[in-house]
């Protein structure tokens, strides 16, 4: 009522259904965030679960907010919100991490969207050195943009002993740790991801890519169903279940996934990455022809192109497109030595040159 918000929380044993804790607050709606925080923190001594950001997060929630810029915030309206209270921290949070995936997936041109994200990253940071995805966030742009692998994993684990709790961050210190070549700790911090965000499809789904990526495609196949069973139209599921039919030769099942998902670049380049396998040259290179038109117009990544000619068994072409994606900086390139579709070439010198031109560990 007013300017007077009351939020209300009960929790409830799921095998009685009975009651064991419930409390209610009355706050300003400017103090709305320091509430949640508050509401956040007492649920977790309800239930005991041990997980605590650092101190000065907690004094970092509680200044006051502009209700306005808040609404927008929650409703993910993130440029909105910093347009009315350009002192959000939060916000310019919110930003950058909605700036990630776009420019991984290759939707827009790598360097500049990487850069954008930085800067988001970057003025959050200025405003509230607590924010914890901003701090993953910079550290990915610099891992993208700098080749700075390890300066990238720093960043990211000082991002989850900022906020343990943030299933997102502890999501990019897997990621991390899988393009290293620790495949075992990675799959481990994204079942840790998976327990702070259990029915997050994509988070699921992303286990199955881990796995993937990992060798165990027993494993990726149960997630990534699993992530299906909850969202049948999940693009990114449909994506990974065609690369998985892929590697254990089912290759109908491997051309048929993916284009349960949207008509985008990706989707094309595990078609015709399927086709080339299948030894089936004319539809593959009708995607080639198709994508290398579409270039005109907007980006399109190199590291798709160099996936295609891989199939092609043509090795020359494969690296040719690779070493575009490293002066592009292409999003996907941080996969490069883990992604199956690339066996063929790694025994050619030219690709452990490649690795070396990125900085990869050990290289």
């Amino acid at each position: 009522m007013g300017g007077q918000a009351r939020l209300t929380t009960r929790l409830i044993r799921v095998s009685d259904q009975t009651p064991f804790w419930d409390k209610t607050y009355h706050r300003d709606l400017g103090q709305i965030l320091a509430s949640q925080a508050e509401l956040a923190h007492a649920i977790a001594q309800g239930i005991e679960r041990g997980l605590r950001p650092e101190a000065g997060v907690s004094a970092a929630r509680a200044r006051p907010l502009n209700a306005e810029a808040h609404e927008a915030y929650l409703r993910g309206d993130y440029a909105k919100a910093v347009d009315i209270d350009p002192n959000y921290a939060a916000a310019f949070t919110g930003l950058a991490g909605d700036l990630y995936y776009p420019a991984l997936f290759g939707f827009f041109t790598p360097r500049p969207a990487f850069t954008k994200m930085m800067n988001a990253a970057s003025r959050s940071l200025e405003l509230d050195q607590t924010q914890a995805l901003a701090h993953a966030c910079l550290a990915l742009g610099k891992l993208h943009l700098d080749w700075n692998w390890s300066e990238a994993e720093e960043g990211i684990r000082h991002a989850v002993r900022l906020d343990p709790a943030d299933g997102e961050v502890r999501h990019f210190l897997a990621h991390i740790l899988l393009f290293t070549g620790r495949p075992a700790e990675s799959a481990r911090d994204c079942r840790r991801a998976l327990e702070l965000d259990a029915f997050n499809s994509s988070l699921i789904c992303c286990l199955g890519f881990h796995y993937l990526l990992a060798g165990d495609l027993e494993k990726a196949l149960e997630s990534t169903r699993q992530a299906l069973a909850f969202d049948p139209k999940l693009g990114w599921a449909h994506m990974i279940l065609g690369w998985i039919y892929e590697q254990t030769g089912m290759f109908a099942e491997a051309l048929s996934a993916p284009r349960k998902g949207p008509d985008i670049a990706i989707r094309k380049v595990s078609i015709a990455h399927a086709y080339a396998r299948l030894g089936n040259r004319p539809p593959a290179e009708k995607v080639l022809s198709e994508l290398l038109a579409e270039s005109k117009t907007h980006y399109i990544s190199p590291y798709g192109m160099a996936v295609i000619y891989t199939g092609l068994d043509d090795k020359d072409r494969a690296l040719e497109w690779l070493n575009r994606a490293v002066e592009e900086h292409t999003g996907f390139l941080i996969f490069v030595n883990s992604d199956p579709r690339f066996k063929p070439l790694r025994s050619d010198a030219r690709f452990r040159d490649l690795l070396r031109d990125i900085r990869f560990p050990a290289a």
